[in-house]
């Protein structure tokens, strides 16, 4: 018994997040379709505003950024700057000078860069630390 109860163990260990993942998978694809429902009723009533759920939202917008690069180009736009800065420290100084006056320039037209490259980063694993602030 003891062996068919280990077993039962790693099958049921392994069953429930797989069906974890085909329950997401489902829950997603269930709002985009509510979402294309309500966007399509919404052009139909000739509605120039749309209240969608943070899941409808991002369903239907993964489908529009699937072949897109704008979020990669926007990562490494914003975080070139730290490229940059390890190779100044590395290899050239004189890189390492620009890194700085780029940082100085940011700081004195009220950019936040330390912020933007953190909100940027977590969009890129998909957190979404902006809404708090």
């Amino acid at each position: 018994m003891g062996v068919l109860t280990a077993i039962s163990g790693i099958v049921s260990g392994i069953a429930k997040p797989v069906a974890d993942v085909f329950t997401a998978k489902v829950k997603q694809r269930q709002a985009k379709e509510a979402g294309l429902n309500k966007i399509s009723q919404a052009k139909v009533d000739g509605e120039n505003s749309l209240n969608l759920t943070d899941a409808e939202w991002e369903s239907i917008t993964a489908q529009g950024n699937a072949e897109s690069w704008k979020d990669e180009y926007v990562t490494v736009t914003i975080t070139a700057w730290i490229w940059f800065a390890l190779y100044g420290a590395l290899r050239d100084p004189e890189t390492l000078q620009g890194v700085k006056s780029f940082l100085d320039f940011c700081t004195a037209n009220g950019v936040e860069i330390g912020w933007l490259t953190a909100v940027v980063v977590t969009a890129a694993v998909g957190l979404k630390v902006w809404r708090g602030r």
